[in-house]
């Protein structure tokens, strides 16, 4: 009798596909893709067509800036955080500035 029980649950048992298989990779959607799709829907309508850039720039890598205090030793501060790779940003924004200038001057 022990043994007719034993085969009879073995033979209910319900096979499963592999946590690898396509079916079962197919329906699943993590948590982080389901926030994606929610912030979509809802700044897609309030951003319209600039939300896909908007997008672009949330899930880039972040870009850290420095603010020199003006009360410290000023030079020193920013010429350790040169030595250490830090671009400052006010030489590139006067360069900028130089060069669309010249620009405008060969036009007039």
């Amino acid at each position: 009798m022990l043994l007719q029980i034993r085969k009879v649950s073995l033979f209910l048992r319900r096979a499963k596909h592999s946590k690898s298989h396509w079916s079962q990779v197919q329906k699943k959607q993590f948590a982080r893709d389901r926030a994606l799709e929610n912030f979509d829907d809802f700044y897609g309508q309030v951003y319209g067509n600039r939300w896909k850039s908007i997008r672009v720039a949330l899930l880039s890598e972040h870009k850290y800036m420095a603010l020199v205090n003006q009360f410290g030793d000023c030079e020193r501060t920013v010429a350790e955080l040169e030595a250490d790779g830090a671009i400052n940003l006010r030489e590139i924004y006067a360069a900028k500035k130089r060069s669309l200038s010249g620009l405008f001057e060969e036009r007039a």
